[in-house]
């Protein structure tokens, strides 16, 4: 197939195709970039030689595109030289690489005569602050010192031996070293240490024990006493130096002297020669010559060294709760033992002594926490009410037990554990009131009796204690026999009744009855009337209010001027007002106490010539403004109400003026415009200040 014109078109059907055959190649046109069609179609297909790629135009964007994809497009769209990056999804661009004068230097940037080469620049001049981590390996610190709030010390210079201490919350110091022999002392908190002694009576706590040299001791003994080791040989202590019979013991400055004050000089007796007074003296038997066996007793030789030996009784025994003997034979001590059972009756030719405590005090609410008694003669001094005292455990029957209670309070004397006293309840108490004494004996190990009556330091026997009162009080537990409690209780009263003496008259007996208001002593009633209050002024009680001022309240009040009509009010500040406005009304008064208090009530039924304005009522005491009201009336040209109750404490008795100021961001306003012309209805403005 021949073309001869410049364009041939071949259009195959849409159920056609056209089919080039063969095994050789399809010529297209070629030629450079410049060469391209002036005014190409989409769907031009031709061979770039520039760039020896095949090419076709597609219509649009980048119109000329080479066969394949779109990241390759762009990267052959790509124009220039330098290093190739990727700037978005499928985008490409040359760029190069810059250095930083006199810190980094870069040779080749853009890669084309060869890699990139980075160093540090020999003119680098530093920077303000290093903020990355790293490690300075190697080089000479020289730079300005390092403070302790960045980890430094602060410090450039040390001498051997100095220790570095905090002397600020954010500097160190330097403690220098002294001669040796000195501990570093803490100076306490917030304060710098130092070196000094270490100072047994303010450094050093604790008691020093013998195994490290010390005494183990805390205090020391009393004047004149010398330091021993004790009986068990565990531990040191002081020791007393006593004198004896015949001996006298003198303290001195740094010395002790024992001295004989008995035996003197030695005098020859009958029998007894003696050779020397004093010093080392020889007493020699003139008298007896030679021993003579007797009854029982065999003698070994006359004279010289003579042995007497025994024998008669051979042995010793004692007799049980009698006689006690510590052996058989040789040394042999006899003793009375602890229990004594005497084998007929004892006569006494002098005295029985009994074992006595004479400061006993009760404890203990209970017979588990009573105070135990060990005696045969207990004296209680001290009684806290329901306190007690318990009986021992008897070993055997018949130990008669004396109780005195000169406590001030009665005692409760317990049996010992599962006992009884007087055949009563088991482990129940005995009262032992105060100022009285009893004596119980035992029967068995578990029973005591009362062997004596209750008895007072007075004379005589009581039997029966009874308790009268007057008749505002009822008595119970009256009479009491042996042990009981007498126990008095107001009676019921009328309400509102006070117990005082007469009204009027002379001094009788006090009762219970109604106070009248004349019997307060500080308040004056004289002159009162019906509807009135008392109020204190500081000195006494007075009369105030009554009918016409408030009901018993002082009250002021007053009304507030209509400005209907074609008198309108412009205010002189916009609200909020705290500091001026117009003045609406004024009121001044005297309180009658420092302590008075007053109400402030406030009604305004106010018209507006806008809709949405804002409208504010203030009160002020002289200057200084005490509340009030801010309010938006959404409709203009109708009468609308502001309320307002406020208290205040002026605290004063002077002369003070409250004032009613208005404001509003509207141009003009009116005070019961629509009560004075009648219409609508509604409560005409005012106020009322009452004082309480």
């Amino acid at each position: 197939m021949d073309f001869d014109n410049v364009n041939e078109i071949i259009t195959p059907t849409k159920s056609t195709s056209l089919t080039i055959s063969g095994t050789g190649a399809l010529f297209i046109p070629a030629g450079t970039v410049g060469e391209r069609p002036v005014a190409p179609q989409s769907g031009y297909i031709r061979f770039n030689t520039s760039d020896t790629v095949l090419e076709y135009y597609n219509g649009v964007a980048v119109q000329w595109q080479t066969f394949g994809s779109a990241t390759l497009n762009s990267l052959l769209s790509v124009s220039g030289t330098g290093m190739l990056v990727q700037t978005s999804p499928g985008v490409y661009a040359a760029r190069s690489i810059a250095g930083t004068t006199n810190r980094v230097t870069l040779t080749n940037g853009d890669g084309v005569a060869g890699n990139p080469t980075v160093d540090i620049s020999s003119s680098y001049v530093g920077q303000a602050t290093i903020t990355t981590l790293g490690t300075v390996g190697t080089g000479t610190w020289n730079a300005t010192t390092i403070a302790a709030t960045v980890g430094g010390t602060g410090q450039t210079v040390y001498a051997v031996g100095d220790i570095l201490y905090a002397n600020t919350t954010t500097t160190l110091a330097k403690l220098a070293d002294i001669a040796t022999g000195n501990a570093l002392i803490s100076g306490g908190v917030s304060t710098a240490p130092s070196w000094g002694k270490i100072g047994l009576a303010t450094h050093v706590s604790g008691t020093l024990p013998i195994a490290n040299g010390g005494t183990n001791l805390t205090t020391l003994g009393t004047a004149n006493q010398i330091l021993g080791v004790n009986a068990g040989a565990t531990a040191l202590e002081y020791k007393t130096v006593t004198a004896g019979t015949a001996i006298s013991v003198t303290n001195g400055a740094g010395s002790i002297t024992i001295a004989n004050t008995g035996v003197t000089s030695n005098v020859a007796g009958t029998g007894i020669s003696v050779s020397g007074a004093t010093g080392a003296v020889t007493i020699t038997n003139t008298g007896v010559t030679s021993a003579v066996a007797g009854t029982g007793i065999s003698v070994s030789g006359a004279t010289g060294a003579v042995t007497f030996t025994n024998t008669g009784a051979t042995s010793i025994a004692g007799t049980t709760n009698q006689i006690t003997a510590s052996a058989a034979t040789g040394a042999i001590t006899l003793s009375t033992p602890t229990t004594f059972t005497a084998p007929g009756y004892v006569a006494i030719t002098t005295g029985l002594y009994e074992s006595t405590t004479a400061s006993v005090t009760a404890a203990g609410a209970t017979q588990g926490t009573a105070t135990a008694l060990t005696t045969s003669y207990n004296v209680i001094t001290t009684a806290a009410a329901g306190t007690g005292v318990i009986l021992p455990t008897p070993l055997l029957n018949g130990w008669a037990i004396s109780i005195v209670n000169r406590g001030a309070n009665a005692v409760n004397v317990y049996p010992n554990t599962g006992g009884s006293i007087n055949g009563g309840v088991a482990n129940a108490p005995f009262v032992l009131t105060a100022g009285n004494a009893v004596i119980l004996e035992n029967s068995s190990t578990t029973a005591w009796f009362q062997t004596s009556n209750v008895a007072s330091a007075g004379t005589g026997t009581v039997t029966s204690v009874g308790l009268a009162l007057p008749s505002i009080f009822t008595v119970s537990g009256s009479p009491v026999i042996s042990a009981g409690t007498l126990t008095g209780t107001l009676v019921t009263q009328a309400n509102n009744t006070v117990f005082a003496g007469p009204a009027t008259g002379g001094p009788l007996a006090p009762t219970f009855r109604t106070l009248s208001l004349d019997e307060l002593n500080d308040v004056t009633s004289a002159g009162a009337t019906t509807g009135q209050y008392l109020l204190y002024d500081g000195t006494t009680w007075v009369p105030y209010g009554g009918a016409g001022t408030g009901g018993g309240l002082r009250t002021w009040s007053g009304g507030i001027t209509s400005t209907s009509g074609t008198s309108i009010i412009t205010p002189a500040v916009a609200p909020p007002l705290s500091t001026a406005g117009t003045l609406l009304a004024t009121q001044t008064l005297t309180p009658l106490s420092t302590s008075s208090r007053f109400t402030i009530q406030i009604g305004l039924s106010v018209s507006a010539s806008t809709n949405n304005n804002v409208h504010t009522c203030s009160v002020f005491r002289g200057t200084t403004y005490i509340g009030g009201a801010i309010q938006t009336f959404s409709s203009g040209g109708n009468s609308n109400a502001i309320s307002i109750c406020l208290t205040d404490a002026p605290a004063t008795v002077a002369s003070i003026t409250y004032t009613i100021r208005y404001g509003t961001d509207a141009n003009t306003w009116y005070v019961n415009r629509r009560v004075a012309e009648n219409t609508y209805g509604g409560v005409r403005s005012g106020f009322e200040i009452q004082e309480y």
